[in-house]
Formats: C-alpha cells, structure tokens, sequence
C-alpha cells in the first residue's frame, strides 16, 4: 500500500481509540504469501512469511500482532473448505468478542474506585 494510505488507516485508528472502538485487522490472501501455504493452509501459525506479514500489519496499523488475523478468501474453491472456514471463524469468533466487549462496557461503563 502506498503511504496515502497508510496515512489514511492510522487516521481512522487515531479516531477508533478516542472512541475506544476495538479493532481486528484481516489479513486476507495469505496464501499468496508462500508456496506452502498456497497447497495447504493447516500450518499457517507457523509459516514465517504470515508471521512477518502480522507483524509488519500490526507494526504499520499501531495494533497488537493477535489482533491481526490471517484468512484466506474463497475464490477458486468449489466446496467448503474447513481450514479456511475454520481461519474465517476465528476471526469473526474475534471479532464478535471485542464487539460484545465494547457494547458491555458502554451500557454498563466500569465504576471509579474511588466512587
């Protein structure tokens, strides 16, 4: 991405943690990132391409590398795939979590201690 861009994401993060928004990042077509990964995807944690790939994203983006799911998108596949439904549903499972997160705490905001 070009540094417009770039500039562009760290902007709406600035706004997004004024708000307290919590943020998840997609990091789509991993299996571009290597030869292995493009055949199999079952060991995409411990391919070291994704892994810099997490950490470059979750450097550039000001987020924490866990916050940074690799999936792969459907797009020559024919039939479900369960490694890469499995990835998709770990990050909306995430994604949901922070969501179900954020609305808790803004219909019932943490008391002071001290009140």
């Amino acid at each position: 991405m070009d540094e417009i861009t770039w500039f562009k994401l760290n902007e709406l993060q600035r706004r997004l943690n004024i708000r307290e928004i919590p943020r998840v990042v997609l990091l789509i077509k991993i299996d571009f990132l290597s030869e292995t990964l493009a055949k199999d995807l079952k060991e995409v944690f411990k391919c070291a391409e994704v892994k810099e790939a997490v950490y470059y994203v979750s450097q550039k983006l000001h987020v924490d590398p866990g916050d940074v799911m690799p999936i792969k998108n459907y797009e020559s596949e024919s039939m479900v795939n369960n490694t890469i439904g499995s990835l998709a549903m770990q990050a909306l499972d995430r994604m949901l979590g922070y969501a179900s997160d954020y609305l808790e705490n803004k219909h019932h905001p943490k008391q002071d201690a001290a009140t």
